[in-house]
């Protein structure tokens, strides 16, 4: 019997032996980057509020970049996903902004391999379309900037398997599966031009970003 085919095996067993019903998952190639930036500019439409000075903004994007799954196409990167990015002062009266972007790569730097681990410098650009949450204002935003990442290629089983106490007794918290593609770390500098209505601002983004490989397995669900 074939390695893989005795992991799936094994996914049954376990689920059978756990009492539990295996759910089958399936999560494509995502890069996902949190962080947060100097943000200067006009953050209200009211003109009594003082916006004057540098401010606090806080960002998450978290998009699917197929070219993680493709070996040897890592000259290049590009994907597509959501956006929410939000100015936490509340003097500003600012609302948190929600939308979806477009990004492209282009590598201009990489020591070693990635089956053995690089390190890579990107350059970067992503269009984006903005919504005000709890507003009405529609807007746009541009981005450029770098991306350093530290990466490596998964071909491999992934399991986690744990107990944890409950007031029902012991509940296995567990996920079998199989990972596939880049996989890794990184940074990212980035400098961000926004419009939106009459909001308009540039911010300095220092963001970090996580690269997932395609996922595929069963979570198991315990039987209650």
């Amino acid at each position: 019997m074939s390695e893989r085919r005795s992991w799936w095996v094994m996914v049954v067993v376990a689920a059978a032996l756990s009492g539990c019903v295996p759910v089958p998952v399936l999560s494509p190639p995502m890069k996902v980057g949190m962080g947060a930036a100097l943000a200067t500019g006009d953050f209200s439409d009211d003109p009594a509020v003082d916006d004057s000075g540098g401010q606090l903004a806080v960002g998450v994007t978290a998009g699917v970049h197929p070219l993680q799954f493709f070996e040897g196409l890592d000259e290049f990167d590009a994907g597509a996903g959501v956006i929410f990015e939000a100015v936490p002062d509340q003097r500003l009266g600012a609302n948190p902004l929600l939308g979806g972007y477009a990004e492209a790569g282009l590598r201009l730097w990489q020591r070693g391999k990635i089956e053995e681990g690089a390190g890579r410098l990107f350059v970067l650009g992503r269009g984006e379309l903005l919504n005000e949450l709890g507003g009405d204002s529609q807007g746009v935003g541009l981005s450029l900037g770098l991306g350093l990442d530290l990466v490596s290629w998964e071909d491999n089983e992934v399991a986690a398997i744990g107990v944890q106490a409950s007031s029902q007794g012991a509940v296995v918290s567990s996920f079998l599966g199989y990972a596939y593609g880049q996989s890794g770390i990184g940074a990212e500098l980035s400098l961000n031009f926004r419009q939106i209505g009459e909001v308009q601002y540039n911010a300095v983004f220092l963001k970090l970003t996580f690269r997932v490989p395609v996922t595929a397995g069963f979570y198991l669900v315990p039987v209650l």
